[in-house]
């Protein structure tokens, strides 16, 4: 029971940005840290989660990221992808006396929305994620026409007749 004393415990968060390329993954401790075979660069006290918390109501949720002191070269992806609907994940972990991811458990699943980003010597970025409940009420920009189902589909001729149909009077 030694190893679940309060002074073995270190409570860790561990996020992952799924850039497109070059996913991102920090931590709230000081340093480097491996788990489930990746590593997760410490940010320490450079680190920071607003909006994280227990919501009741079944509504769309928005925390924001704040990361500073990142090395530059790790944020070339934000600008050269898409990350905006890329998946967030936020991660609340206990560390043994040995650094060793004990427990750990997902506190919150999302996607990016906004960034915004401060180039100096090293890199601050703010990013604005959302829970997927946001969508619910989002318009999206597509059409259900042939046009949108052969951009996305093609060769798939199931919507070819959608727009001659418009004109046709329906009888009851």
């Amino acid at each position: 029971m030694t190893a679940l004393a309060p002074e073995h415990i270190r409570r860790v968060y561990f996020v992952h940005l799924d850039m497109l390329n070059n996913p991102v993954r920090v931590n709230s401790s000081g340093w480097t840290l491996y788990w489930n075979n990746l590593e997760w660069l410490g940010v320490g006290y450079l680190g920071e989660i607003n909006g994280l918390g227990e919501n009741i109501e079944m509504s769309a949720s928005q925390i924001t990221l704040s990361i500073s002191g990142i090395p530059n070269q790790r944020i070339t992806d934000l600008h050269s992808t898409k990350y905006q609907e890329r998946d967030v994940f936020i991660y609340q972990c206990d560390l043994d006396a040995n650094y060793q991811v004990n427990n750990s458990r997902l506190i919150w699943a999302g996607f990016m929305d906004t960034a915004d980003v401060e180039i100096g010597d090293t890199a601050m970025i703010q990013m604005r994620c959302e829970s997927p409940l946001a969508l619910w009420n989002r318009q999206t920009p597509r059409r259900m026409n042939d046009q949108q189902q052969q951009r996305l589909h093609a060769g798939d001729r199931g919507l070819q007749y959608v727009a001659a149909l418009r004109s046709v009077r329906i009888e009851i």
